[in-house]
Parts: structure tokens; C-alpha cells; sequence
């Protein structure tokens, strides 16, 4: 009898420490950058249309060139847990005090912002690209879906603020910059960032999560998505549970257009309505038909720029 015992606790002891590693193995693969750019194509996690877009589209290639041209320096600041936190400052050649944050998304780095933030400057504005945790500049490991990266932004504000105390922001990012710019809007901000706007953004981690994990990466939820957040948790990264961008914006009081792609499936379409919703702010919504995930700019370009402009410039003049 004890030896059966003894036996069936080691079997629940091996399966256990198995389902851990494999866990662990989850989280390394959708949040260190490093072995997510390794397995991304392995995971179906990766889409080269942006790629693609960068070097066949104009709108994307001439902007790129525009924004390597520049040749910027990276500049590090500290947020107000002391570290780190890395961006390019891009000052426009006639003097403003209006600036557009522009926030890039998973697997992406502040210069693939170059289409937003070359129409931002040419709209006259001063322009600051950040780096999220874990890419471009930032010296951590482990992205955190916009849960950190949010008190990257408003480390970003502050800097703007105390530098520039009479400067006008526009908040915009796309996809994971798009949630980011979502949670940043539902922390308390000065009266400085006047609008954001969010493309393609999900509703919440844990949603998002369970999308890609079942639909791309084609593995079972449980117990994977479970045992990841606890390791996520005890490493001290986000808790999936709580890093929500619709809980955020339903305490926003920052004017918002949300834009999204019909044909999303890597964020579905339908999330624009969650996050919709829940905004408690003013706020503005473009649905651009037939795009796919995070290329609205592309598909419509006269569209997204003439919505985005009108609705800046209600409250940026």
C-alpha cells in the first residue's frame, strides 16, 4: 500500500514539474523577446505584412528612410521606480509645443512607428518614439503586454511636462502600443495630453492570450495560460488577470478614436466594441473595412490620416 502511494506521488510530482516546465516554456516563447523572435514563425505569431509594407508600400518605405535619416540618438530618462527607460526625441524644425507620443506594438521597435511619426512631424508637431520593455532600447527581458510599459509613457509625460510645462500631447499606438496608450489613459494624467488615439488595441491580456494561444499557436489554455501568469507573477512581470485596457479606458477621461481593421484576426474586430464600450471618455471610432491586423494606415491611408487629423484637431489647434 505504501508503495503505491509512494508511486503515485512521484507520477503527480513528475507530471507536475513536467506541466511547469512546459509553462515556463509558454512564457518564454510569448514574452521574452529574444526566443519569441526565434519561434514566432514556428507559433504562427509572426505576420510579414508589416514587413512587407515597409518595403514595397511608399507611404511605409519613404517614411522609414526619412526616420533612419535622422540618425537619432537614444535618450534614457528614469521612470519613478528608477530605472531605465529608453526613446528617440524627434524636435521639429519649427518650434511647437505640441507633441505625439507615438507607441509601437509586440515585436516592434520605436522606428516602426516612422508612417505615424513622419505625418505627425509634418503636421508641425515634435515627436517621441519610446521603447517598450524588452524591445528597441530597453534593457529588460520579458515584455509585459502594456501593464509595464504603460509607466513608460507616463515617465514619457512627465519628462515633457516638466521640460515643456505649456505642451499639448496626442497619445498614439498601435496594437500592443495601442493597449498601452489605453492603460495610460485610465491613470491620472495632466492636462497636457489633450487626446489619444488607440489602432487595433486588445481589450485585455488574458482575452488576447487565449486567442493566439488557440487560433495561432495551437495549444490548450489550460493549464498553460494558468501556470504562465503565476511564473509571470512570481518573476514580478504582469498578472494576465489584470493588465485590462477596457478597465482602464472606463476610467479615462482622455478623448479617444479607436481604430480597427474588419478583417483583424490576430486582435479581432470585435474587440473594438469591448473597449468601445467601456470608454468612459469622448471619444471616436473608425472601422476600416477589409483590413487586417494593424495595417489600416496602409489599406486606407486617406481615410485613417483625414479621421485622425479632424479628431486631433478638436482638441490640439
Amino acid at each position: 500500500m505504501k508503495t503505491a502511494l509512494i508511486i503515485s506521488a512521484c507520477i503527480i510530482g513528475v507530471a507536475v514539474i513536467v506541466l511547469f516546465v512546459l509553462a515556463d516554456f509558454f512564457y518564454e516563447v510569448v514574452l521574452n523577446m529574444k526566443v519569441v523572435r526565434k519561434y514566432a514563425k514556428k507559433f504562427n505569431m509572426y505576420d510579414d505584412t508589416i514587413i512587407n509594407l515597409f518595403r514595397k508600400n511608399p507611404l511605409y518605405s519613404e517614411s522609414m528612410k526619412w526616420f533612419l535619416k535622422l540618425k537619432l540618438q537614444d535618450t534614457v530618462i528614469k521612470n519613478d521606480k528608477g530605472r531605465n527607460v529608453h526613446g528617440y526625441i524627434i524636435e521639429n524644425e519649427n518650434r511647437t509645443n505640441r507633441w505625439a507620443i507615438c507607441v509601437h506594438g509586440y515585436m516592434g521597435a520605436p522606428s516602426i512607428q516612422a508612417p505615424y511619426a513622419k505625418h505627425f512631424y509634418d503636421k508641425g508637431y515634435n515627436v517621441l518614439c519610446p521603447s517598450l520593455r524588452a524591445h528597441g532600447e530597453d534593457e529588460n527581458r520579458y515584455c509585459s503586454m502594456g501593464w509595464h510599459d504603460k509607466d513608460i509613457v507616463v515617465a514619457w509625460i512627465k519628462y515633457l511636462v516638466e521640460k515643456y510645462p505649456d505642451c499639448e500631447i496626442v497619445l498614439h499606438g498601435i496594437s500592443m502600443g495601442a493597449s498601452t496608450v489605453m492603460l495610460v489613459t485610465g491613470e491620472k494624467l495632466p492636462s497636457n495630453v489633450k487626446c489619444a488615439v488607440s489602432d487595433c488595441g486588445f481589450a485585455s491580456c488574458k482575452d488576447q492570450f487565449v486567442h493566439v494561444m488557440k487560433n495561432r499557436m495551437k495549444i490548450p489554455v489550460f493549464p498553460f495560460f494558468q501556470l504562465g501568469n503565476v511564473i509571470s507573477v512570481v518573476r514580478g512581470n504582469l498578472n494576465f488577470m489584470k493588465c485590462s485596457s477596457a478597465q482602464a479606458v472606463a476610467k479615462s477621461v482622455t478623448p479617444t478614436l479607436f481604430i480597427h481593421g474588419t478583417a483583424d484576426d490576430f486582435v479581432p474586430y470585435h474587440v473594438i466594441e469591448d473597449v468601445w464600450e467601456a470608454c468612459s471618455a469622448e471619444k471616436e471610432r473608425l472601422d476600416v473595412e477589409g483590413a487586417a491586423h494593424a495595417v489600416s494606415l496602409a489599406h486606407a491611408p486617406e481615410l485613417y490620416l483625414s479621421a485622425m487629423d479632424n479628431f486631433v484637431s478638436k482638441y490640439i489647434t
